[in-house]
């Protein structure tokens, strides 16, 4: 503690409150005041200080208001039309809508809301006497950009654009237009893909289609070299030909088996002196006639024969009748002997023939199989080329 000696420290001492010891020390209003009032200038003058301060804040700062506008990407699909869309939807996971966030506060979309509203006509002195437009065009984009907060509302597919300004109105017209541009840059990058897809559409189906004609044609040309014939039912007319020959042919030999055994039977009684009781020789008409007409000349001979002597002309003639009858019936028989070997010969000949088409149909049967491989590797070319362009030709009317 200090000592106070002069008499000018013992004056300003006694203008203070009396200091007592931390032991009786207690909040006392008379004090306080008494400390107020001594140092009232310091008071005032902070007092002072304080709300000149506050004037000045107040005056300088500038109000400003805030539009918001919310977005929502709506994942819905239009499906009036059975197709794709050419660009898809906008996706709403949680990095696409990022990304959309991005395109919002592109600098690219705030130079469109600039052009479209002139806000770069109406900058500060400073730009506005500048000879490059350009920067005027800049600084404006950089004045709405620092006014611009995108953000996604919580986890949800909605985005909200607020823009601040000076100006109520300009705020809210700047967050319309802002939005509003957003909406037509997406419409014309679907319509900007649409057309340049049509125009790749067209492109591919002329190509598709001289490529369809061409492959059409070397397979009908492959097949002309080749005599591949399609039918009707599905198959070759080799393969036609070849079943009705096969047919003809089983049918053939079954009836030479049975002209043969026919003949045989024939041949065999023919042999035992009984050639005119065969069945073929007995289903004759002319031998039949001749049958006829020989009992009826035997009966004669012999009623002449009783009445008659042997040398009498009745009875010669007669007899001579029945030689001669008899000798026909002979001769019929050997010629329908003849008949069934000749039966035998064209029925030997027709199944020999049969066989030899049929070998030549088998040849060409295999020939083709040869020529087919390639055929069905042309035709798979074809049909690919054919179901690229259908597919094609369909994409484009309905991007169209």
């Amino acid at each position: 503690m200090r000592v106070l000696q002069s008499k000018s420290e013992l004056d300003e001492f006694d203008g203070l409150p009396e200091v007592v010891s931390p032991a009786h020390q207690s909040f006392d209003v008379q004090t306080l005041w008494r400390i107020v009032v001594a140092r009232r200038l310091v008071v005032l003058s902070a007092v002072v200080a304080v709300l000149a301060a506050t004037v000045v804040a107040w005056m300088m700062i500038v109000p400003t208001y805030n539009a918001t506008a919310v977005l929502m990407l709506d994942p819905r699909k239009n499906t009036v039309a059975d197709a794709d869309a050419v660009l898809s939807g906008v996706p709403t996971d949680p990095a696409s809508i990022q990304n959309q966030i991005q395109i919002l506060t592109s600098r690219r979309l705030a130079t469109t809301v600039v052009k479209k509203l002139g806000l770069d006509r109406g900058v500060d002195a400073g730009v506005k006497n500048a000879t490059n437009a350009h920067l005027a065009l800049e600084a404006s984009v950089d004045r709405v950009l620092n006014g611009l907060s995108v953000d996604q509302a919580g986890l949800s597919s909605t985005i909200r654009v607020s823009v601040s300004a000076a100006d109520a109105n300009q705020s809210a017209r700047i967050t319309n237009a802002w939005v509003d541009a957003y909406i037509e840059d997406q419409l014309n990058a679907k319509f900007e893909a649409t057309q340049t897809a049509a125009k790749w559409l067209e492109q591919r189906v002329h190509q598709l289609a001289s490529q369809v004609q061409g492959d059409d044609a070397a397979v009908q040309k492959y097949k002309a070299e080749y005599g591949i014939v399609d039918t009707g039912a599905g198959g070759s007319l080799i393969d036609q030909q070849t079943a009705n020959v096969s047919t003809q042919l089983i049918n053939a030999k079954a009836d030479l088996a049975q002209k043969t055994a026919a003949y045989q039977r024939v041949l065999e009684l023919q042999r035992a002196g009984r050639a005119g009781y065969a069945t073929q020789v007995v289903a004759s008409t002319v031998i039949g006639q001749l049958r006829t007409q020989l009992s009826e000349l035997e009966r004669q001979e012999a009623q002449y024969s009783e009445r008659y002597l042997s040398q009498h002309p009745k009875l010669i003639d007669i007899r001579a009748q029945v030689r001669d009858t008899r000798s026909s019936i002979a001769a019929e028989v050997r010629r329908a002997v003849e008949g069934l070997a000749n039966d035998v010969a064209v029925s030997r000949a027709n199944v020999a023939s049969l066989e030899a088409s049929l070998n030549d149909l088998q040849t060409a049967f295999q020939d083709q199989n040869r020529a087919s491989v390639k055929l069905k590797a042309l035709d798979s070319i074809a049909a690919s080329s054919r179901s690229r362009y259908e597919s094609l030709l369909s994409r484009l009317k309905e991007v169209q």
